[in-house]
């Protein structure tokens, strides 16, 4: 699956909570996970703390019917894709991190992907109910207390 720009005939379809295409939104929804089980983290600042980095673990990486795969780490009330966190105190994704070698990356490691992708092909789920339960996960990290 190659991220790829699709037109729809629904892309004048504007949501009026969002303001972004109905299309655009469909592209978002996430189609399959994959559990993070070697401790990555998301790196998040805000401007209360300029000068320094916070790090949440990510829970699971999810493939968007897009084809884009992304971090779900959980933020303040739920559970959400990492580069969309919206903080109180205008708080922004950075990154990405690996603490066992110490590395900040800015995209989803390609073993994820590949894991994403190939388990989208195989199963070839149908995702037309909204909301669908796609696939459920085991809690590493605690996020029960969260959620």
């Amino acid at each position: 699956m190659a991220s790829q720009t699709v037109n729809h005939p629904i892309d004048k379809v504007i949501d009026i909570f969002t303001g972004k295409p109905t299309s655009e939104l469909s592209d978002q929804k996430i189609i399959r996970v994959a559990a993070e089980l070697d401790g990555l983290e998301m790196l998040y600042s805000n401007s209360e703390n300029a000068d320094k980095l916070f790090s949440i673990k990510i829970l699971a990486w999810g493939l968007r019917r897009c084809g884009e795969v992304v971090g779900l780490a959980p933020w303040l009330d739920g559970l959400i894709a990492c580069g969309a966190i919206d903080d109180p105190l205008s708080g922004q994704w950075e990154g990405y991190y690996d603490q066992g070698v110490d590395e900040v990356f800015f995209a989803a490691p390609l073993h994820k992907v590949v894991e994403l992708e190939t388990a989208a092909d195989y199963y070839e789920f149908q995702y037309d109910e909204d909301p669908s339960i796609v696939q459920e996960i085991p809690d590493t990290i605690g996020i029960h207390a969260v959620l």
